[in-house]
């Protein structure tokens, strides 16, 4: 006598609504892929951080005696490699980066700033704590025929601590 109503078994609305998330976060995902919403530079994993606007990297070579030093890897990271923080406003703070700063013992400065300005080679040696003038590098200072002298790209230099960094070149320093 009485008829059961048809009720549509619960199942295949559910599939529907969970294929239509899915296509929703597709859609929003592949929208902010060409947009660009995801590729900002920005340093990592810290709200904080400012966004990186300058990122060039010079390369530096120092000759002591006709012998080849090793740059350390992680100037301006590892804290004692880092003695200096007068640049810190243009460094990153989550990791604490400074501006000027080296990842790997290859003579490659790393500069990433927050802004775009001029950083000298001076400022690089004083994050680092290691001396750097016309007349001494490292411990090595002028004396009787041996002389700090500095070339970039090639080039004889007299800026030493003003030189201002550029991307690409290559810097050498040589005592002896």
């Amino acid at each position: 006598m009485g008829r059961k109503p048809h009720v549509k078994p619960k199942g295949d609305a559910n599939k529907f609504i969970i294929a239509g998330i899915i296509a929703a976060i597709a859609i929003a995902v592949g929208y902010g892929a060409v947009s660009g919403s995801f590729s900002s530079l920005t340093a990592p994993a810290e709200p904080h951080n400012q966004k990186i606007v300058m990122h060039i990297h010079p390369k530096i070579k120092i000759m002591i005696d006709g012998d080849s030093v090793t740059l350390p890897a992680n100037i301006g990271i590892n804290s004692a490699l880092y003695k200096n923080h007068d640049l810190d406003a243009y460094g990153m703070k989550n990791p604490r980066m400074a501006a000027l700063h080296t990842h790997d013992p290859d003579g490659v400065i790393h500069v990433e700033s927050t802004e775009m300005r001029d950083f000298t080679l001076g400022q690089f040696f004083d994050i680092w704590g290691v001396q750097f003038s016309e007349t001494c590098i490292m411990d090595n200072c002028n004396e009787g025929n041996k002389m700090v002298r500095m070339f970039v790209d090639d080039q004889p230099n007299s800026e030493f601590r003003n030189h201002m960094l550029k991307d690409g070149e290559n810097i050498v320093i040589e005592y002896g």
